[in-house]
């Protein structure tokens, strides 16, 4: 089972290189004092993280910030506590297809958006959650060093692979940004 799951991501990569080699990305460092639009991927494994991301909206000095959360569940059944609205959405390896692309609507609208800045909070790696910081048009992409370097503009190397870290310290530092 491994190697198929090896196999189809593999696949999975060569199809996603073919499909970036189509998509045109202005980059633009924007700070989290400048930031009009917002996009949030994260690893909904653990409730906790949705709670994280949901106090660090809160903390945001922009009241009229608009923002979009995408949560990647890696099991195929969505909890009754995740529920979607308009700015929340979750998806399984249900909504994937066999290449583990997602096949969604929404999600791939999500990729066509042109915001000014994506926050990928996921601390493991998830194919899935790659493949949509890949797509995505956005102007600047911040998150973990490691699995995802390749789709970040900017990066945080930590010790400590906890989100409540992550999320702090893209904190400091975007808003740092842009900040003259």
């Amino acid at each position: 089972m491994i190697f198929l799951k090896a196999t189809r991501t593999k696949i999975g990569n060569l199809l996603l290189n073919s499909g970036l080699k189509k998509r045109n990305r202005e980059v633009v460092a924007v700070g989290l004092n400048k930031v009009a639009t917002l996009g949030i991927l994260f690893d909904a494994s653990q409730i906790s993280t949705q709670k994280q991301i949901k106090e660090f909206l809160k903390s945001l000095p922009a009241s009229d910030l608009k923002y979009a959360v995408i949560g990647f569940i890696p099991d195929h059944k969505i909890e009754h506590s995740y529920i979607s609205d308009k700015t929340w959405s979750y998806f399984t390896d249900k909504d994937c297809d066999f290449f583990m692309q997602p096949k969604i609507e929404n999600i791939l609208q999500f990729c066509d958006k042109k915001l000014d800045l994506l926050l990928v909070l996921d601390t493991h790696y998830h194919f899935q959650i790659d493949w949509i910081s890949s797509m995505s048009l956005a102007k600047f992409k911040a998150g973990k060093s490691g699995d995802y370097d390749k789709s970040l503009d900017f990066m945080m190397d930590m010790q400590d692979h906890s989100v409540e870290r992550l999320l702090k310290e893209l904190k400091h530092y975007l808003n740092q940004l842009n900040n003259g």
